[in-house]
């Protein structure tokens, strides 16, 4: 439907029905759209039972709202879509081939400045653009089942009766429901939403769910691998800076090679709820410059346990008060973040401990963090074994205790490597009853900064043979300052002293004012 000419009548409606067949092959085609920029009437789109739409052309639509309609408009496909454009690939000067964008939508609402703005934006309303039949997308890059791009509350939804399926070639990325919040004005600005409360099924490599960006994303039905297939690196639902419902089920079944993520939150992203998520090779979440509070006890050497199945990058971590993280095989991490020290403040990756710690298997690391802040807080503890570290810092990290550290044989309680501004400090006690461990080692870059001081203003308790409270190495001038109290018991032999303060570093100052 295009516009002829102004229609004013306000019980005026329009019928776009289709009964039968439309197949399109070619670039930019569109199976049925109302384009009537002068004319917001209402109207009724429709892709009936037994009906088909299929695109195989790029940037084409089975069923487009291209201006305003009004309120009490509807665009359901009952019957099946089926889009698969492809725009092949680009040939790049150095001889690689960059897959192009070919963005087909089998239904779409997409603000268009050129249409109007206000009152006379393009808007989606709610419940009113829906999918009860079918709709197949495959081929090309970044196509999509639903799309909506409007500056509003509004809503897609695929509904109880409705089924998406998805199919992806490695990194193209098509998408079963799509949701950006747009910048054009609407007479009623808000967040749009993309709603599954059907069944969404994926395969093939790089396909995903539900995606969103400064949008919100819900899921109330099925999000699951198509049946007797696997999938690659497939996600279930995403969302950028928007609010993240799941209420249903996300299922995916990886082929043994595959980083599948059920729930992807990057910056901004609030309220993930309701997470139900089974299947095998997946991650249930994926976080990026973002903030997990882990609320609940966790097993590190349990394969089911949610926290195992996070993927988590340049993130910030706390384990909460009165929760324990246990691990009881070598190689053993509880917490481990690396900051990206060129794009980001250090406090974008901020490891805290507020509850335990325990790790029973040798070569285990309890914090590590790269150009991060690592904190044991007053409520913390910290066991590790032998050979382990309970707190490791790289690349410029700031290291504080104020809680406790327990560690065993040839491991270090706080260990900095690589500092150029930071020093450690603690304020809590370290403890180590065994042989040859450190509780402060500290080893900066030559660029350290002047001025700079290793403190303990807390307690360090050496009760074994050959431990260290604080060892200073690196070649930069720096203070190594006890203010707090180190406390030595006698060692078995004399050859085997327990150390306060031992240096390495020629240039490096100790200094004791405290006992």
């Amino acid at each position: 439907m295009t516009y002829e000419q102004d229609d004013t009548l306000s019980d005026s409606k329009y019928i776009l029905k289709n009964n039968n067949i439309i197949k399109f092959t070619g670039e930019k085609s569109i199976g049925i759209q109302v384009f009537a920029p002068g004319s917001p009437s209402r109207v009724e789109v429709s892709n009936t039972n037994n009906s088909s739409i299929t695109l195989g052309g790029i940037e084409s639509y089975g069923m487009k709202w291209s201006s305003r309609v009004a309120d009490n408009s509807t665009m359901d496909n009952s019957g099946t879509l089926k889009i698969s454009g492809d725009a092949g690939a680009k040939l790049l000067p150095n001889g690689t081939a960059q897959i192009r964008d070919s963005l087909s939508s089998g239904i779409a609402v997409i603000e268009d400045s050129s249409s109007g703005s206000g009152s006379s934006a393009i808007r989606a309303y709610n419940g009113k653009v829906t999918n009860n039949g079918v709709i197949n997308v495959s081929g090309g890059k970044g196509n999509t089942g639903m799309v909506l791009v409007v500056n509003a509350a509004d809503d897609i939804t695929n509904t109880s009766n409705g089924t998406i399926n998805v199919n992806s070639a490695a990194g193209r990325q098509n998408i079963a429901m799509r949701v950006d919040k747009g910048s054009v004005p609407t007479d009623a600005p808000g967040t749009p939403k993309a709603i599954n409360g059907g069944n969404i099924y994926l395969d093939g490599d790089s396909s995903i769910g539900i995606v969103g960006t400064n949008a919100d994303v819900k899921n109330t039905g099925n999000i699951e691998t198509t049946t007797s297939k696997t999938i690659i690196n497939g996600i279930g639902m995403a969302t950028r800076g928007g609010v993240l419902e799941n209420s249903g089920t996300i299922n995916l079944k990886g082929s043994g090679v595959s980083s599948n993520i059920g729930v992807y939150m990057v910056k901004g992203t609030s309220n993930p709820s309701g997470t139900f998520i089974i299947g095998t090779d997946y991650k249930t979440f994926m976080l990026y410059l973002s903030k997990l509070t882990i609320n609940q006890d966790v097993d590190l050497n349990n394969t089911t346990d949610a926290y195992n199945h996070l993927e988590i990058a340049n993130s910030s971590i706390t384990n909460a008060a009165n929760k324990t993280m246990t691990g009881i095989q070598p190689n053993d991490v509880a917490m481990a973040q690396e900051n990206n020290k060129s794009l980001y403040a250090r406090n974008k990756v901020t490891l805290a401990n507020e509850g335990n710690i325990n790790l029973s298997g040798t070569t285990s690391t309890g914090i590590y963090a790269k150009f991060g802040e690592l904190h044991n807080r007053a409520t913390g503890v910290i066991t590790i074994a032998n050979k382990s570290t309970a707190m490791y810092g790289i690349g410029d990290s700031l290291l504080e205790n104020a809680g406790k550290i327990t560690v065993g044989t040839n491991s270090i309680a706080m260990y900095s490597e690589g500092s150029t501004t930071q020093a450690m400090k603690n304020n809590g006690t370290i403890e180590l009853p065994q042989t040859d461990s450190v509780a402060m080692s500290y080893k900066p870059d030559s660029t350290l900064s002047s001025g700079t001081v290793l403190e303990n203003a807390g307690n360090i308790q050496l009760t074994g043979d050959k431990n260290t409270a604080i060892y200073a190495a690196g070649t930069p001038a720096y203070t190594a300052k006890n203010s707090g109290t180190i406390t030595l018991t006698n060692s078995a032999t004399i050859n085997n002293p327990n150390v306060g303060l031992y240096a390495t570093n020629k240039v490096a100052t100790l200094e004791n004012t405290g006992i």
